[in-house]
Parts: C-alpha cells; structure tokens; sequence
C-alpha cells in the first residue's frame, strides 16, 4: 500500500492539474464566443478530486450547472426533409408495412433473423439512397473534451512511469542485490 501510495499522488496531481487547465480553457472559450453576458456560467465552472487510496482510484470532477451544457452542443442543420425526418420514415414504412420491406433487407445484409432495430435501420437506408449517400450518421462528440482527455491520459502515462520509477529506486536494495551476486 505504501509502495503505490507515490504513484497514486503523482496520478492526483496531474488530474488536478488538468482538470484546473480544463476549466480554464472552457472558461476561455464560452468568453471568446460571448455566450455568457453576466458571468454566472463561468463563476459557476469548478473542478475537484476526490481520492480512495485504499482501492487505488483516483477521480477528477469537473462541474458545471445543466444550462451550461447548451453552449456547448453542436449545431445541427435540418436538411430538406426536416427536423424529425427518420421518424417519419420510420412510421411510412410501418404503414406500408415492414413485411414488403423485410425480405430484401434480409437479403441485402444476409440476416438469418431481423435485428431489433431493423425499422430503423430501413428507414436509414431509405434516407442515405434518397439523399445520394449523403446523409449519413456522424458522431456528436465534443472535440476539445476529446483532445484533453488524450491530453490527460498521456500525462497520467508518463506521471505513472516517473513514480513508479522513484518508488523502484527506493524500495530495492542495491547494496544486497550486489552482494547476492558476489559484486561487492
């Protein structure tokens, strides 16, 4: 427990200083996009740590109030068929019936049994054909989330290599390794 209690101080740290670098930097950015005219959303971004040694976890927590998560999201641009254009085909297929529909799925994707989302995934295949293949999905994430996570996870690597090499160094006795192997 003692020999790891470095390594767990070293991962601590650099968590606390990237949650720290986090919260800055997304302060940064809602005042660079002028979305928070009285302050309260960039007064209201906090971080903290909390730890359990004894279980060997370390966890770093970044809060914010819930409205804050709006400056965040993504744009999203409606194409032609409008805001809830998979759900309408959804039901079109339903009230054309998935039973004319089932057997070329099937054939297409070589199912033995349909899928559970099998509407869903008809009425995507409907979309991508009618738009020319190019509506498709694509990931909702948060880049600058993404790359300081990355970011952490790297420093955390090398926070983790330097302690456990100072806890190496001070638990093993070179003095005895020598003289078990007739060196001194």
């Amino acid at each position: 427990m003692d020999d790891i209690l470095p390594v767990h101080k070293a991962v601590r740290y650099t968590g606390e200083k990237w949650a720290a670098l986090f919260v800055d930097q997304r302060r940064a950015a809602l005042a660079k996009r002028g979305l928070v005219a009285s302050g309260d959303l960039q007064s209201q971004l906090g971080y903290g740590a909390t730890d359990d040694p004894a279980n060997y976890r370390c966890a770093v927590l970044i809060a914010f109030p819930g409205y804050g998560r709006i400056a965040e999201m993504k744009r999203v641009q409606h194409d032609k068929w409008g805001r809830n254009a998979i759900s309408r085909v959804e039901a079109w297929i339903r009230a054309k019936g998935v039973d004319k529909f089932l057997p070329g799925f099937m054939a297409k994707y070589n199912f033995t049994t349909p899928p559970k989302d099998t509407v869903l995934r008809m009425a995507w295949g409907v979309m991508v054909s009618r738009s020319g293949g190019k509506f498709k999905r694509t990931k909702w994430y948060n880049a600058a989330k993404t790359a300081a996570i990355n970011d952490l996870y790297n420093e955390v690597a090398l926070a983790n290599a330097d302690a456990a090499l100072d806890v190496v160094k001070n638990s093993f006795d070179f003095k005895r390794y020598a003289q078990v192997r007739g060196r001194e």
